[in-house]
């Protein structure tokens, strides 16, 4: 009858009995923090290789047969995994980094001639010509920042026309402060609100690794890629080319812009207009997509229509507080000659607009 009972109470143990099960991690990046629960239970090594503890192992082992854990490292967003403690195991890890996520291309140091030719449409506040240089080179976001990338940070999708891939638009210059702040907590920047930075100690106070807007004379040079024309793929823009009001084609004095046919313009005017998942038209030789149309793009600075009139200058950056911020390369919803290199939108930092969005700097 003992004997029985000795038994019993063996079989219903409430623990059951674990090997001495060991775990080896590798990350991919390399020396990534891992954690469990709260705690930081160690650094993967040069290689990428961790061996956990033993001493966490047992203290794993006691909450059950699985064990999540947290890995996180600057400039990647952080994952969660689950492991099983049965057995030993040999774990690989992958983090996604936020360079690769946004898609961001090596924009040179360089020079250039910023503002409008006289042939181009009559605006004075885009001149006049002047010499620009850029003297570091930074990262571009490929495309616009879509509505994916923006939920990533922030969840709430401020948008009109509702679609993952499509920009991220109806929002403020206001709201992109905030998306850049926790997006460079994420890649551990020591001063994440950089456009306040920028304001106070100016452009060269964002260190390295740190995302910010591109500033005005920044998104013109990226937007040109060298080019001398009106666009960066000639002085005429038509269907082929962007995503813009195609009932308002823009070309250059002496020049003829192409119009819609019957037909075409039947099957525009029943498609109506809307933003479009980037990448459809040709770069330009930076390999940046639609810098021209689709949505508008917010940069650092402030309007100025007498900013141009300080000659040659070197990484300006427009500080001085006014009540309008700087937008380029216009929208879907612009007529053609809004989506020239050299045209400036100056418009309300609390302003929302269907065709208004945002592309990424890195600070290289």
């Amino acid at each position: 009858m003992n004997r029985l009972i000795l038994l019993a109470i063996l079989f219903i143990g409430v623990s059951p009995v674990f090997s001495n099960a060991s775990m080896t991690i590798q990350t991919n990046p390399i020396e990534v923090k891992v954690y469990w629960h709260l705690t930081q239970i160690g650094i993967s090594d040069k290689n990428g290789k961790l061996d956990i503890p033993e001493k966490y192992i047992k203290s794993m082992k006691k909450a059950g047969t699985e064990v999540e854990l947290l890995f996180k490292k600057d400039g990647y967003f952080e994952t969660r995994s689950s492991f099983s403690l049965l057995q030993p195991s040999h774990q690989k890890v992958k983090l996604v980094s936020l360079f690769d996520y946004f898609d961001l291309v090596e924009i040179p140091a360089g020079s250039f001639t910023m503002g409008s030719l006289d042939s181009e449409y009559k605006m004075w506040f885009e001149k006049p010509l002047h010499k620009v240089q850029i003297t570091k080179p930074f990262y571009m976001g490929k495309f616009e920042v879509n509505q994916r990338q923006w939920k990533k940070i922030l969840h709430r999708n401020l948008s009109h026309n509702k679609k993952d891939d499509l920009p991220a638009e109806n929002i403020s210059w206001l709201h992109v402060q905030k998306f850049l702040l926790k997006l460079n907590k994420i890649a551990g920047c020591k001063t994440p609100d950089t456009l306040k930075s920028i304001q106070k100690s100016g452009l060269h106070s964002v260190a390295s690794g740190c995302y910010r807007l591109p500033t005005e004379a920044e998104w013109e040079y990226a937007a040109r890629a060298g080019s001398k024309t009106a666009f960066h793929f000639g002085d005429i823009v038509s269907p082929k080319d962007a995503n813009f009001d195609l009932n308002h084609p823009y070309a250059i004095a002496g020049k003829i812009a192409p119009k819609l046919t019957g037909m075409q313009k039947m099957v525009f005017d029943m498609k109506g207009l809307q933003s479009q998942v980037g990448g459809k038209f040709k770069p330009n030789s930076f390999e940046l997509y639609d810098m021209h149309g689709n949505v508008s793009e917010w940069v650092v600075d402030w309007f100025d229509p007498k900013f141009y009139k300080k000659g040659d200058v070197i990484d300006p950056v427009n500080t001085k507080v006014s009540k309008q911020k700087v937008a380029r390369g216009g929208g879907w919803n612009s007529w053609g000659r809004s989506l020239r290199s050299a045209s400036r939108f100056n418009i309300s930092p609390k302003y929302r607009g269907k065709a208004t969005g945002f592309r990424l700097v890195l600070v290289k």
